[in-house]
């Protein structure tokens, strides 16, 4: 087994994980700081780092399901939250992307 790549794989990871959960995070932040209403209506969740008083975790988790499909009706016209939003959408591309690659390229690893 090549340790230093799977290493690496881990690091890669490590790097997408952080930034889209800081996404979600500032994301969020916004909502609660801004957007009070709206953040109350998508369930009060709370993020990776950012843990508002009346947060909860299970809207988190609810909310991380349905990013495509009941968020966007919910987000106000406000262009600031659209930009976090898209963001956030970018990252959960490349985050999904990376999933798919991880077994074929710790496969690949095993024989370099």
């Amino acid at each position: 087994m090549n340790y230093g790549c799977l290493l690496m794989l881990l690091l890669i990871w490590i790097v997408l994980w952080l930034g889209s959960s800081l996404a979600v995070d500032r994301f969020i932040k916004y909502l609660y700081d801004y957007q009070t209403k709206t953040w109350e209506a998508i369930g009060k969740p709370r993020g990776m780092f950012f843990h508002p008083k009346g947060s909860s975790y299970v809207s988190y988790a609810r909310l991380s399901y349905y990013w495509e499909h009941e968020l966007p009706v919910l987000i106000p016209e406000d262009q600031i939250v659209k930009s976090h939003y898209a963001r956030i959408m970018i990252w959960k591309k490349w985050v999904t992307r990376y999933l798919i690659l991880f077994l074929p390229l710790v496969t690949l690893g095993e024989f370099m």
